[in-house]
């Protein structure tokens, strides 16, 4: 045994190395990838069953979680386990990679000459390649159980599986004392007699779709007048000098109090990098899509596989001196991010010649901005997520409440126009946990004021009317915080 829990100790597993060390994660790794190697040769079924669960996407990648399969039966009432034992000294050696490595994953890739939906799994197999913590070259696995090294930035060309931890996925003892454990039973999605698993965020969650949103565009920065939230071009265009104050409070040039209206909250609308050099700041790790230099025209793919996980804390102060820590979470792909613009090397070869940054839009709820609660002022901090442990630190934020809410005639509060200054305004300090993973690429963190202007201009061109949104800028990344009336 690697790793054991005491007698009344349930434990929530989250990354392996964290309970044991890298190289023990890696040979068990390497174990299972030989056998997986030799079983594929022998088992063409075994690759139709890896080939169908990688196509369910069920945490919204081609991944296929071993603890959902081991059990189902390959051939001749055989399961995956009773055929994978066959290539083990003896079946201990199996379990014991079962029991210690519960988010162990089979990942399917999309290269230039293979994918998931491709994969002919009768007569293609597929050489196994593990990731190895601590290590700068990749092991790849033959059909016959053979080791070779691979540099990671190299890309096959040839049909490969890909042996990981799932980085999407928590996972719980399901023991006689799992009742202690503090799992989301709104992200659980699969359970037998050793573990319960739950999707880190429901972003992940493939199965009831509830992620998928957050991966597709819908409206941008710039945009017609007709695509975009009326209220916001209704405060824009009412001459109110903050537009906030005319959204939640009805507070225009003619009208200077108005009582809070809870039907609208704040969004990030628009996320977008400053310059191409985001690019190298967040591609930096195994897993992270990278665009590919060279391309033959209409041969898929431009970019190896992979999304980029990104996390958004939000500092926000409040009142009573119990501040919220908001974290979203949002995946985008390298062609979500970047337009990549190629032009002729030699014969049919192409080469890339720009990348440019283009506007993506994760459209994610924040908080409504209710001025009697919340400060001022809030802080976001961003990051590129990559797969390592985890570290908490302390920060800091100091913002200013605004105390202009008077009594109205009929006892409802009202706040009177936007004003800052001795007797409208009290500061206040307050501190806020915030936990990252170490090896995290940090783009910066950005300030967004209640008064700042949601629209800053409209212009003509090409004969249609465009709208521009303001933007807060960490320096790496810019974002696009917008209020959106919900009901």
């Amino acid at each position: 045994m690697l790793f054991s829990c005491g007698e009344h100790e349930d434990f929530n597993i989250r990354k392996s190395e964290e309970i044991f060390s890298d190289s023990k994660i890696n040979d068990l790794q390497l174990s299972f990838g030989m056998a997986l190697s030799r079983a594929l040769k022998d088992y063409p079924e075994l690759r139709t069953i890896i080939k169908n669960e990688s196509l369910k996407k069920f945490n919204n990648d081609n991944d296929v979680l071993y603890q959902m399969i081991k059990e189902n039966v390959v051939a001749s009432g055989f399961s995956m386990h009773d055929i994978l034992s066959q290539y083990f000294e003896n079946e201990s050696k199996l379990e014991q990679i079962e029991e210690n490595l519960p988010l162990l994953t089979i990942f399917v890739p999309t290269l230039p000459d293979f994918s998931p939906e491709t994969w002919n799994a009768e007569t293609e197999i597929p050489q196994i390649a593990v990731v190895l913590k601590g290590k700068s070259n990749v092991s790849i696995f033959d059909s016959d159980g053979s080791e070779t090294l691979l540099s990671p930035d190299l890309i096959p060309g040839f049909p490969v599986l890909v042996i990981k931890q799932n980085e999407r996925v928590i996972a719980h003892n399901s023991g006689s004392y799992s009742k202690n454990r503090v799992a989301n039973s709104a992200l659980s999605f699969f359970k037998n007699q050793d573990f319960e698993f739950e999707f880190e965020d429901e972003i992940f969650d493939g199965i009831n779709n509830s992620g998928s949103n957050n991966n597709k565009r819908t409206i941008p920065t710039f945009v017609l007048p007709g695509q975009s939230q009326t209220i916001i071009l209704d405060a824009y265009n009412s001459g109110t000098a903050v537009h906030r104050d005319y959204i939640y409070y009805g507070i225009t040039p003619t009208s200077s109090s108005g009582t809070y209206r809870n039907n609208y909250s704040e969004y990030i609308r628009g996320f977008e990098f400053v310059n191409a050099n985001g690019l190298p700041s967040i591609a930096n790790a195994v897993g992270d899509p990278q665009p590919n230099e060279y391309i033959v025209p209409n041969h898929p793919p431009y970019w190896t596989d992979g999304v980029f996980e990104f996390r958004v804390i939000i500092l926000i102060n409040a009142r009573n001196g119990a501040g919220q820590t908001l974290l979203k979470r949002f995946n985008a792909n390298g062609s979500d991010l970047f337009t990549i613009k190629y032009k002729r090397y030699i014969l049919n070869i192409y080469k890339i010649e720009s990348i440019t940054p283009k506007l993506y839009n994760p459209n994610i709820e924040l908080v409504p901005w209710n001025l009697e609660d919340y400060s001022t002022g809030w802080k976001f901090m961003v990051w590129e997520e990559d797969d390592e442990q985890t570290e908490t630190y302390k920060e800091t934020h100091t913002s200013k409440f605004v105390t202009n809410f008077t009594i109205g005639s009929g006892g409802e509060k009202k706040k009177t126009k936007w004003e800052l200054g001795v007797g409208y305004e009290v500061t206040n300090s307050q501190e806020h946990t915030i936990s990252i993973k170490k090896t995290s690429d940090e783009l910066g963190e950005a300030i967004l004021t209640y008064d700042q202007p949601i629209i800053i201009d409209q212009y003509w061109e090409n004969y249609v009317l465009w709208t521009r949104t303001n933007e807060i800028s960490t320096g790496l990344v810019k974002l696009s915080i917008e209020s959106v009336q919900k009901f």
